[in-house]
């Protein structure tokens, strides 16, 4: 689930972000029943697990208890869920969001042209 800022140099130009009203609920909710989940914000990944673990490269981040958790979110996202657990977070979504199920790959920046990378991948792969 994805909001959204979007900069011109220092100046914010697009602000949608997943208010912590909506975020919370699916937050707790996915927590209680087991499933690794992700909130990120400026840069800092909020989560129930050690994110490193699943994605080395990333180190910031901060183990959470989401029902204490009061920040809105640029995106949740879940590491490898099963079926079912897919399904779960899918009915927890509210008509405002949308799921995507992406393939296993976190890019770069577009600072260094990171979606263009991703993309380029993904044609590579397919």
């Amino acid at each position: 689930m994805n909001g959204a800022i979007a900069k011109i140099g220092d100046d914010v130009v697009y602000n949608r972000l997943i208010l912590n009203l909506t975020a919370r609920p699916i937050l707790v909710a996915c927590a209680q029943r087991g499933i690794k989940i992700t909130s990120k914000m400026a840069g800092m990944h909020y989560s129930n697990f050690s994110v490193s673990d699943f994605w080395s490269e990333l180190t910031n981040f901060v183990i959470t208890d989401f029902s204490q958790h009061e920040l809105d979110t640029e995106k949740i996202y879940s590491s490898a869920p099963t079926p079912e657990e897919k399904l779960f977070i899918e009915n927890l979504i509210p008509d405002s969001l949308y799921s995507v199920m992406t393939h296993d790959y976190i890019c770069e920046t577009n600072d260094n042209d990171g979606i263009a990378k991703w993309l380029e991948d993904l044609l590579h792969h397919a």
